[in-house]
């Protein structure tokens, strides 16, 4: 993504991803989310384009089942996960 980022947040949970365990981030920038695996420098999964305005802060189920973002516009996105995806 573009821009500075506007928030970070570690995954409570640990990700188990090509037979390692690790642990993920989701960082919210302006106009888009990315999450860090932090074993590699590019992130796992982009999004863009999900809101009108900045998004402003991120929050991680506690089983990492599902990420909810935070924008500017006032609303929220929820993002599910399945496992294994």
């Amino acid at each position: 993504p573009d821009g500075a980022a506007t928030a970070a947040r570690a995954c409570p949970a640990l990700i188990t991803r090509g037979g390692a365990t690790t642990a993920l981030v989701a960082v919210c920038c302006a106009d888009a989310l990315a999450i860090y695996d932090l074993k590699n420098p590019e992130p796992v999964a982009v999004a863009r384009g999900l809101h009108y305005a900045p998004l402003t802060d991120a929050a991680w189920a506690p089983d990492a089942s599902c990420l909810v973002l935070a924008s500017a516009d006032g609303y929220l996105s929820f993002l599910r996960f399945d496992d294994g995806a």
